[in-house]
């Protein structure tokens, strides 16, 4: 996978630098956007936007970048616990084809998110340690319409918006969980499901400073319902079947500055802030809603 997209990247950008560098009207779709952030755990995230101009009025695109959540804490508030969490989102998004007409954009969005779960730990109580290693991958491919209604006042300053909306998505999930210790048992789960409505909204803005910097603002939020099985260890020390009914909130919002200063191929440093937050809640079981939040610095060049 890592090797196909580093190859769409380089096939797509070879095309976007050559037919929509010059192009300063461009909105978030259509603007060459190579940006990169560091989380708290310094691993580096990408932001990236790629453009293609097949004429005047026919355009695609591609989208992509990463995230990822921390989280130390107990094992069911057990006082002798501890358990560590790593997830890690990815979000694809490909415009095989976008129409402009009088200024707004519609067309196809076919987005792929990507969700790796791990955790790891132990806790214990009058049976002895239980030591557990808990991997969970789902990936979420969604075909969307999107709609971008355009309300620049000119190639400086104003607000784009835009929606995508899918009316179905088919989800992959695999989980592997291993006990080890006072208990010995594996479960794991693998399967294809489906899950209802979802939706994206996005806005952009910009607004050229009195200094000739230009600046971007941006908010986005996704609404993503999952809904599939999983293998739970019950109280017996057994594993069983549960269906897991789960939506998520996903919000991104930042600023950034491009600097006045090309530095190749017309395109311009930029620095700016970026806060996510992911919230998330499960309709079919007791499991408490769950919040992750994560401030990040971001670099990088634009068109």
């Amino acid at each position: 996978m890592k090797v196909f997209l580093l190859a769409l990247l380089l096939a797509i950008a070879s095309q976007a630098f050559a037919q929509t560098l010059d192009d300063e009207q461009g909105s978030s779709v259509d603007r060459i956007m190579l940006n990169f952030s560091f989380d708290e755990d310094n691993k580096l995230h990408p932001d990236i936007c790629l453009p293609f101009a097949w004429n005047e009025e026919l355009s695609a695109a591609f989208s992509f970048r990463t995230t990822a959540d921390y989280e130390k804490g107990k094992v069911l508030n057990v006082a002798n616990s501890a358990k560590d969490t790593e997830i890690n989102y990815s979000f694809i998004n490909i415009y095989p084809i976008l129409w402009k007409s009088d200024g707004d954009t519609f067309g196809l969005d076919i987005g792929i998110v990507d969700i790796e779960r791990t955790e790891t730990g132990f806790f214990t109580d009058i049976g002895g340690t239980f030591n557990f290693t808990h991997d969970l991958t789902i990936q979420s491919i969604k075909p969307s319409f999107f709609y971008r209604f355009n309300q620049l006042k000119d190639k400086d300053n104003g607000v784009l918006y835009g929606l995508s909306i899918s009316p179905f998505s088919n989800l992959s999930v695999t989980q592997s969980t291993v006990f080890s210790g006072a208990l010995n048992q594996t479960g794991s789960a693998d399967g294809d499901a489906e899950s209802s409505l979802s939706l994206r909204f996005e806005l952009n803005g910009r607004y050229k400073l009195p200094s000739g910097m230009q600046s971007y603002y941006d908010f986005q939020y996704e609404y993503l319902p999952m809904e599939y099985t999983l293998a739970v260890l019950d109280g017996s020390g057994s594993f069983n079947s549960q269906a897991f009914d789960v939506v998520e909130h996903i919000f991104k919002a930042g600023y950034k500055i491009k600097f006045n200063k090309k530095i190749f191929y017309g395109l311009k440093p930029v620095l700016g802030l970026s806060y996510e937050r992911t919230n998330g809640s499960d309709n079919n079981s007791n499991i408490e809603d769950y919040s992750y939040e994560r401030y990040l610095i971001v670099f990088g060049i634009e068109g």
